[in-house]
């Protein structure tokens, strides 16, 4: 149907297009969607009423919509209570390509409820392909925090066995705080086993940082500051609350547990680890750097799968994470280390994802989630919560304006760049 069709078709069923954008919205928001996102999304579907009143306001734990017009004998307003939040790309791109059709007039309205529902249950891989890709992310990051063969060895076998413990928590239905916490703590018992114990890994405190990647919310922390800076303060608020939580779950897992082994056998020992990675360190950018860009195209792409990206996106969705670690570690190898070198390769991300989205057809989130993955602070998070347990402030304190920082300007950057995209968009239409 056209254009004038769509609209008076639905004026007619406004009530179903309303259930429809309060359907859409909640896959968004429990998926991960950032809540302007969301809000747009509905406005989006709500509009196509052609009604003189259609509005959102999405926070998250709730949505509110409303429709008004002179021609009806009252508004419409419905209301959502949000309980669950998870992590799923697949669905938040399946969601946004329904919207997108619905608004171009290719469904139906009941067609569009039926598709959001069968969205709502799919489940884009199996959960036993966690048993591949846990350890490659962990084995990713131990390379990438300069760990050896042998460290990364110990994490992908820790990544292997955490993801095991997972499955069969999640049989339990216990909560999520407490999902983490246990595996926090068998984390912590299974790097003293395999540096310690058993003769595989060689540096603790790398094998530690390698493998805790898999559980600590960074990315939810620079999500919550993206929501602060476009002023969803309420949805920002919650959304650091949450990641503190869970990185103080995480951290009392491992320290419960490093804690005790220290009561008895003494204080551990962190060594920094030596460059075992040699060749290539004359060149104007040493080998390592990569070594290491690869290294973060397998975790952006693994990661993905575990945030469930359809399989068509995940190439790309590597190339994104690759690109923007290669540009924070050349930075950083000729400016020297300083939070500069995040804030440069957040903006190369935020750059990025707008074309391969427009590439793709496919939200820009998922491109952004891929190319800051390997950037935001999930280990300095843990560190923060670690050190404040363990009662040492001055360690714990700057652990955390670190963590703020390097959150707050990545947050910054995408805003920065997604400000100007506007400016340049609005300037276009001007002239």
């Amino acid at each position: 149907m056209n254009h004038s069709e769509h609209t008076q078709y639905c004026r007619l069923h406004f009530r179903q297009v309303a259930e429809l954008a309060l359907e859409i919205g909640e896959i968004m928001l429990t998926n991960g969607a950032e809540t302007q996102r969301v809000e747009d999304t509905i406005c989006r579907l709500l509009n196509t009423t052609g009604f003189s009143r259609a509005e959102a306001y999405v926070s998250l734990t709730g949505i509110i919509l409303g429709l008004d017009d002179p021609s009806l004998p009252s508004g419409l307003t419905l209301v959502r209570r949000i309980s669950r939040r998870s992590n799923d790309l697949g669905r938040i791109a399946a969601a946004n390509d329904l919207s997108r059709q619905f608004v171009e007039g290719s469904l139906t309205v009941e067609e569009a409820l039926s598709r959001s529902r069968r969205i709502r249950d799919q489940v884009s891989y199996s959960p036993w392909l966690s048993l591949l890709y846990l350890p490659i992310i962990a084995a990713a990051f131990t390379f990438m925090f300069a760990g050896h063969p042998r460290d990364a060895a110990a994490a992908a076998l820790m990544g292997f066995l955490v993801a095991l413990l997972r499955l069969g928590l999640l049989r339990l239905h216990l909560t999520q705080q407490l999902r983490d916490f246990l595996c926090a703590a068998f984390l912590g018992l299974t790097t003293l086993a395999f540096t310690l114990w058993l003769p595989l890994g060689q540096h603790l405190q790398t094998v530690l940082a390698g493998s805790i990647m898999i559980l600590v919310p960074g990315l939810s922390l620079t999500v919550s500051f993206r929501d602060l800076i476009h002023g969803d303060y309420i949805s920002g608020i919650a959304r650091v609350v949450e990641s503190f939580i869970t990185a103080l779950c995480v951290a009392a897992g491992v320290s419960l547990v490093l804690r005790f082994w220290e009561g008895f056998s003494g204080p551990l020992l962190f060594a920094e680890p030596e460059p075992w990675l040699l060749w290539g360190r004359s060149w104007p950018l040493p080998f390592y750097i990569w070594f290491e860009a690869l290294c973060s195209f397998l975790a952006s792409v693994f990661f993905c799968i575990l945030f469930g990206t359809e399989r068509r996106y995940l190439g790309w969705c590597g190339v994104a994470g690759a690109v923007c670690w290669f540009v924070y570690r050349t930075v950083e190898f000729l400016l020297g280390p300083s939070l500069f070198c995040y804030f440069a390769a957040a903006l190369v991300a935020s750059a990025l994802a707008y074309p391969l989205a427009h590439r793709c057809r496919a939200p820009v989130t998922i491109f952004f989630t891929a190319g800051i993955f390997c950037l935001v602070p999930g280990y300095r998070i843990y560190q923060t919560m670690f050190y404040f347990l363990g009662n040492d402030l001055q360690n714990g304190i700057s652990a955390l304006f670190s963590t703020l920082g390097i959150a707050v300007l990545i947050a910054v950057a995408m805003a920065l760049h997604s400000s100007l995209r506007e400016a340049l968009r609005e300037a276009r239409r001007r002239s």
